[in-house]
């Protein structure tokens, strides 16, 4: 009987381990499965986070879900996509009572991840870490992005490794690794935000931020928000020169023109902000526009708008109440139709803040934003009350102005002589300026004037801007006469104060030095003269510029950053474009410029130095920038004796754009007397012989 009693338990016992492994493994495959479905909701081309979450919380029991840290991760994703699409519904319809449900998802959110991480941190994804992040503050915020960026860390090291040892052609993994790179310079620089404020009472702080930026940097040198928090970090340390020089490193890094280009809202709300406390408003106003573009509901672009017009038009001073129109009361540097100019933009942009803040939740809108609002708003009018005239007059021109940018592109028999706005609406033609370097003394003054009357007489458009560049005089008392009697002539040089003339400055930062007073960003002194395309040429180059612009400039008018020239990567380890004459689209003419800004390498040929400014900044042809190579049938050294045109150098030929190499005014001009209005003349390429002078 016992025996028996014994085996009937036996097998019992054996019977419910069989029936709990079969509930273990359905318990499994069920939970495998949903999980399965609601990863195929979540991560489709139109994430349904709210199908998978549903699909997780109806299909499988709470204690289930508790036990299982997959499941938590994506409830936290989950969580938070809806947390981020109830803030932009929230961001477009100005509906208050979003809000709540936004903080609804981010507490769940958080509690998932944080359930998730007290079950198996080691098997949580780094995206989950950042998440955690995020919702997070503190001390404890800064844990969750140290272990996201190890995870991601990870990551990265496996893909370099992977791809070490092979050829560029070879590399498998280049995007995939920037991509990680980019993530971990955010993260990086979200660290140095915490030290700025929550945790900025850290003896360390300083120290953590200044390595993390120095890090994001190093990893993400082409990321403007790795910049933009530099600036940050900087200014913080009291240092204005080095948060300028910054922040204007990370405009340079996208284009207003360009959306696709552009850093996220938050960064390009950042960088405005920023801008605006180094004293550079025009350059913040650009900015704002960006940010009004993609959301013209939001409040703070308007504030920060208001404030930015208010201090161009020099801020609160007491001339408000002054009634005389003939007399400038404003503040220095601010004449009073600039004032008042500014201010109408002010008052504008204020009404609209006011008008927006009435249809949200009071407790939404942050009341001392209001209340200096206020501030503002009633000085303006005080001032705008004081001038009606002048108030009424601006207005006009604004009017005008928009009536201009509306209609500007379809009137085709636009006035003569409206250059101006002219250059404010795209033409048929990319406009185009050429820099030729020049210098002091009687032999370069007959140069430029024999410039004058061949290529630029000849070439001329409306499109076309030509200067002469020269540097600071050596003697002002004798040079300074006759270029001043010159320029009053023709209006057509450029002095650079900022640098010596003399053969080494002319060979090594004369052209960049150049670029960089084209750049508003850097406070340029000839941001006048921005062009589609800049072109810097040597004095001793002839150029046939409607047929270069035709082939080359109008066929790239869309490109972002190029650089048009002569292949010069046989001469330095690196690709650059030749000296003789070179051509860089403006976007790319800020870029150059304001690497150099950080970057101030000074012994450098001035050709080479644009290659190795890119170089430093790891960029490459063309994953970072389009270069357009010139063959050298078209520019050449010109050696009249040699009929090859494939050479570097040779004689003018049927196809020829830019011969260069003319020291002579002789051979200079024997070489433009073979062009004509239609490029080059062919009988008198065949008939003369290009190695007899012309004189």
């Amino acid at each position: 009987m016992g025996k028996k009693k014994g085996g009937k338990n036996k097998s019992k016992g054996i019977s419910g381990n069989n029936n709990n492994t079969t509930q273990s493994e359905s318990k499994v495959n069920n939970t495998a499965s949903v999980l399965l479905a609601a990863r195929a909701l979540f991560d489709g081309e139109e994430c349904n986070a709210l199908g998978a979450r549903d699909a997780i919380l109806q299909s499988l029991p709470a204690a289930l879900i508790s036990e299982s840290v997959d499941v938590l991760e994506l409830l936290g994703a989950c969580e938070l996509e809806l947390a981020a699409t109830c803030l932009s519904t929230c961001a477009s319809t100005l509906s208050s009572s979003l809000s709540s449900h936004e903080h609804n998802h981010e507490t769940a959110a958080l509690e998932y991840l944080r359930r998730a991480v007290g079950l198996n941190a080691a098997r949580m994804g780094p995206a989950a870490f950042l998440s955690l992040a995020q919702l997070c503050v503190g001390a404890e915020a800064v844990s969750f992005y140290n272990q996201g960026i190890a995870a991601l860390s990870d990551e990265l090291d496996v893909l370099v490794a992977d791809d070490n040892g092979k050829s560029d052609d070879e590399h498998e993994h280049g995007e995939e690794i920037d991509a990680l790179k980019r993530k971990i310079s955010g993260a990086l620089c979200s660290i140095s935000e915490i030290y700025m404020t929550d945790c900025c009472d850290d003896p360390l702080a300083e120290q953590h931020c200044s390595s993390c930026t120095a890090r994001a940097i190093e990893l993400s040198p082409l990321l403007p928000e790795v910049h933009q928090t530099s600036a940050s970090v900087l200014l913080s340390k009291c240092d204005p020169d080095a948060a300028t020089s910054a922040i204007l490193t990370s405009t340079s890094l996208w284009s207003p023109a360009n959306m696709d280009s552009w850093p996220p809202y938050p960064t390009r709300v950042a960088t405005a902000k920023i801008l605006m406390e180094v004293s550079l408003y025009d350059n913040a106003a650009v900015v704002l526009e960006t940010a009004l573009q993609e959301n013209d509901e939001d409040l703070e672009p308007w504030y920060l708008f208001s404030w930015c017009y208010y201090q161009m038009g020099g801020g609160d001073d007491d001339d408000g109440n002054d009634d005389d129109m003939g007399e400038d009361n404003a503040t220095e540097n601010v004449s009073l139709e600039d004032k008042v100019d500014c201010f109408v933009d002010a008052k504008e942009c204020l009404e609209r803040l006011f008008e927006l803040a009435s249809k949200q939740n009071e407790f939404d809108v942050d009341p001392n934003m209001l209340e200096h609002a206020n501030q503002m708003l009633s000085h303006v009018s005080s001032v705008l009350n004081s001038h009606p005239g002048l108030v009424k007059q601006i207005e006009e021109l604004h009017r005008d102005r928009e009536i201009g940018e509306e209609f500007g592109d379809g009137n085709i028999n636009n006035e003569a002589g409206e250059e101006d706005d002219a250059m404010e609406i795209h033409s048929l033609n990319p406009s185009w300026l050429i820099a030729t370097i020049s210098y002091y003394g009687p032999k370069a003054a007959k140069r430029r004037q024999i410039i004058r009357e061949t290529w630029q007489k000849l070439y001329a458009t409306p499109d076309i801007t030509c200067r002469f560049i020269l540097a600071k005089a050596n003697d002002p008392d004798t040079q300074l006469d006759y270029i001043l009697f010159e320029n009053e002539t023709f209006g057509d040089l450029v002095v650079l104060d900022s640098i010596p003339e003399d053969s080494r400055t002319a060979n090594t930062v004369k052209s960049i030095e150049f670029f960089k007073s084209l750049n508003p960003y850097l406070n340029g002194t000839n941001s006048h003269l921005r062009r589609d395309f800049v072109s810097k040429a040597d004095d001793d180059s002839f150029i046939y510029a409607t047929e270069f612009r035709k082939r080359y400039l109008d066929q790239n008018y869309a490109q972002e950053r190029t650089i048009i020239g002569r292949n010069c990567s046989g001469c330095k380890p690196y690709l650059y474009a030749a000296g003789q004459f070179y051509t860089m689209s403006l976007p790319m003419i800020d870029h150059i410029s304001q690497l150099h800004a950080t970057n101030k390498i000074i012994n450098m040929d001035e050709d080479a130095l644009n290659g190795l400014l890119l170089l430093n900044n790891h960029e490459f042809h063309p994953q970072n920038y389009t270069f357009i190579h010139v063959e050298n049938k078209f520019a050449f050294d010109w050696s009249p004796a040699i009929n090859d045109s494939s050479l570097n150098n040779h004689r003018v030929t049927i196809d020829s754009l830019n011969p260069h190499k003319m020291k002579q005014d002789a051979d200079y001009l024997l070489v433009a007397s073979l062009f004509g209005p239609d490029g080059v003349d062919h009988a008198m390429v065949e008939s003369l012989d290009q190695t007899q002078s012309y004189l």
